[in-house]
């Protein structure tokens, strides 16, 4: 049986997934952490939701920066 290479396999698995940062004042951080706490999630699987859903799904910006779902 042949040795994994972990390196190689680590090195893929970077070059397969990008990052996507966001900066926000140190308040809402707070408040949105608080909020995904509350009900049971966190940050990043909310952002990769709406980052979907804008992307592949209904979730539109509107003229006044304002989230919409159309459809």
């Amino acid at each position: 049986m042949a040795n994994r290479d972990y390196k190689k396999e680590y090195q893929q698995s970077k070059d397969k997934a990008k990052l996507i940062g966001l900066k926000v004042d140190a308040d809402f951080f707070d408040a949105f952490t608080a909020k995904a706490e509350l009900n049971g999630t966190n940050k990043n699987a909310i952002l990769k939701a709406c980052a979907e859903a804008y992307t592949y799904g209904n979730l539109i910006i509107d003229e006044n920066g304002k989230p919409q779902i159309v459809g």
